[in-house]
């Protein structure tokens, strides 16, 4: 039982690991890609950095979920945009390459954007910061207020009894009538 339980935790380990490495490398490739890019298109940090992105992303979430989400039928075409950027990084077209791999990956992770800016919105710095740029955090409050009394409004109207003119002498409602 004692040689289970060892080789349990040392699985348990060495994916806590490899986990962690696929981050540190994912990380990695995305800065020596920015650099990259920032050095005019410096083709051989963009090469390594496209590497150690590839290599981390499959260490981080595993071959098997890789394959299951970027060879999904819905996102093939987008996978193989990427791809072709990749490739074009790698074969010495650095320029028209990123920017093939840049809109693939966009159509791949464009959906994420607003859950990450939700989430991003919640952490105690970036949350200031990001809401400091969202000019609409004031009007949807004062529209939001206005249709509350618009609303009530209409409800107190749909309250109120008819008001029809009567052939009597008295032109009030006579809720005993």
């Amino acid at each position: 039982k004692n040689d289970a339980a060892k080789a349990g935790s040392a699985i348990e380990s060495l994916l806590k690991n490899q986990k962690q490495l696929g981050a540190v490398l994912l990380g990695v490739g995305f800065l020596l890609s920015l650099m990259g890019i920032m050095l005019f298109f410096e083709g051989n940090l963009m090469r390594i950095g496209n590497i150690c992105f590839i290599a981390g992303i499959f260490l981080l979430i595993g071959p098997s979920r890789v394959s299951g989400y970027f060879l999904n039928e819905s996102r093939l075409q987008a996978t193989t945009i990427s791809g072709i950027g990749v490739l074009l990084v790698l074969f010495g077209k650095p320029k028209i390459g990123i920017l093939i791999e840049i809109f693939g990956l966009l159509n791949l992770f464009g959906n994420m954007f607003p859950l990450l800016l939700a989430l991003g919105k919640k952490m105690p710095i970036i949350g200031d910061v990001l809401s400091s740029f969202d000019s609409s955090n004031e009007e949807p409050k004062r529209d939001k207020k206005m249709a509350r009394d618009r609303d009530h409004t209409d409800y107190q109207r749909s309250r109120r009894p008819p008001t029809t003119r009567q052939n009597s002498k008295h032109s009030h409602y006579d809720p005993s009538f």
